[in-house]
């Protein structure tokens, strides 16, 4: 018979005995495969990851909308704090302004001679107006002593003096310019 089935032969579909064909071969079915393996794995995973990734940006945009519903929602409740601290920063100034301005009055008030009666005051800007009437001079002569004596005061003026001689009493307007930085 013929040979035993120690000597057979592989068969060569090639039919050619070159080393370059067989070395790439071998290395196509052997190293290729596991390369082509291990890059289908990345691509799989890289695919699970982007559903997973594309969950997490639905649940951040759902998250947004939500957020976004509730700060409408306060949006006026918002307004409405805003304009309270506003106006409650206002009132705490003018609150300090009005006691500066109550304590400036009762200094310039105090300084007014007791024969001195005050009959109107205007104040526009730092410019302060006084209507006065007293019985005599000597009160006046006093009343312009204690003013010019005021830090606050920058100047004063007699505007008008005028007697009534048949009641007795002297009308005077005097003008008195405060300094700026005490305006009130």
């Amino acid at each position: 018979m013929g040979k035993s089935a120690s000597q057979s032969q592989g068969i060569n579909l090639l039919r050619t005995k070159s080393v370059f064909v067989d070395s790439f071969l071998y290395w196509a079915l052997t190293t290729g495969r596991l390369l082509i393996i291990f890059t289908e794995t990345i691509a799989l995973v890289v695919f699970v990851m982007r559903f997973s990734l594309d969950r997490q940006i639905v649940d951040l945009h759902d998250k947004i909308n939500h957020d976004d519903v509730v700060v409408n929602l306060l949006q006026n409740k918002e307004a409405t704090y805003r304009n309270l601290q506003n106006r409650l920063l206002s009132i705490q100034e003018e609150d300090a302004i009005s006691e500066k301005n109550a304590k400036t009055f009762s200094e310039l008030f105090s300084i007014i001679p007791q024969d001195v009666t005050l009959q109107s005051f205007t104040l526009e800007g730092t410019t302060l107006q006084l209507d006065l009437t007293m019985n005599s001079t000597s009160p006046l002569q006093d009343l312009l002593k204690n003013l010019k004596s005021q830090k606050i005061v920058a100047s004063i003026s007699v505007d008008k003096i005028s007697d009534r001689i048949t009641s007795g009493i002297i009308e005077v307007v005097i003008t008195s310019t405060l300094q700026p930085s005490v305006s009130l």
